[in-house]
């Protein structure tokens, strides 16, 4: 019977290492979900803001043309005057 009552202490104790190792392990994932919820945030934001400054440059780059077309009718119209 004693032997029946150690084995039994010991499956227990392994059981409590087990349930205290689990813990750990969720209170990591909970950490590693809430690092990937803020990098993916991060990575939206990132991108919005690239996608913005992508615009604003095309934008520059067709007023930079425009201007250029400008300038090129004011120097035509100087040499014909």
């Amino acid at each position: 019977m004693d032997n029946i009552e150690k084995l039994l202490n010991q499956i227990i104790g392994s059981q409590n290492e087990t349930n205290i190792r689990l813990e750990r392990i969720e209170k990591k994932l909970d950490a590693v979900n809430h690092q990937t919820a803020n990098l993916t945030e991060f990575r939206t934001e990132a991108n919005m803001k690239l996608d913005k400054i992508g615009e604003n440059i095309d934008f520059l780059k067709h007023k930079e043309f425009v201007n250029e077309q400008d300038i090129f009718s004011i120097k035509k119209r100087i040499q014909v005057v």
